[in-house]
């Protein structure tokens, strides 16, 4: 599988950019990728879209990524993925190898907030999230489950949660939902849980059929 870190020895480095703001791109263009020889489908998905690149990479590629947000205005990496695409499997991986804690973010959640009614709910949420968040961070934390996050009924934003908790605090989240044109999406349209939203200012890893593929906003 692509996730193995001891998989592939001819994966690519790429050359990290650092930005002090929000809108900076993690990785150079798509002709620098093409002349520093890597295959013409990674080139390719480089240069497609408007304002953002996907790039088709290894494992050993996500873990620079995330050493890189350290630096980065939001030091946020999204694993997005459908359920059963692998997205649990391979924060684990990111964890042992990053030694980071992982926590269940929605059973924590859930637990802190089930003594509260409908209301004390929505104006509690990002603050207990945050606080659950917190107790568990060490020099980062993963966040698996995040499902909770997009309850209407607790009214929070979950991508700009995700990136206001990650302004000083380095952050690794799943994403139960698909990145298509450059958008995080969750659940579909007309439930009351759905949410679109475009990336910006950080890096999102799709994880599909064993690949992982990598959006750098420009």
């Amino acid at each position: 599988m692509i996730f193995n870190a001891n998989g592939n020895k001819n994966w690519h480095s790429f050359d990290p950019i650092y930005d002090a703001g929000p809108d900076f791109c993690f990785f150079e263009t798509a002709g620098f990728l093409a002349g520093r020889g890597l295959r013409p489908g990674i080139a390719a998905n480089a240069q497609a879209g408007r304002g953002f690149q996907m790039t088709q990479i290894l494992f050993p590629q996500l873990l620079d990524t995330i050493r890189t947000t350290a630096g980065a205005y939001y030091k946020l990496t999204i694993v997005a993925g459908s359920s059963g695409a692998g997205k649990t499997h391979l924060l684990k991986q990111v964890a042992t190898q990053l030694d980071l804690p992982i926590i269940n973010l929605s059973l924590l959640l859930s637990q802190r907030l089930l003594s509260q009614n409908r209301r004390q709910r929505a104006l509690n949420a990002e603050d207990v999230a945050t606080e659950v968040i917190d107790e568990n961070y060490k020099s980062g934390l993963c966040l698996d489950d995040t499902e909770l996050l997009f309850d209407s009924t607790l009214r929070l934003n979950p991508l700009v949660f995700l990136q206001d908790v990650s302004r000083n605090r380095l952050i690794v989240a799943t994403w139960n939902g698909v990145l298509a044109g450059g958008e995080l999406r969750f659940g579909h349209t007309g439930h009351p849980d759905f949410f679109r939203q475009p990336v910006k200012g950080f890096p999102v890893v799709s994880v599909a059929e064993d690949k992982l593929q990598l959006l750098c906003t420009t």
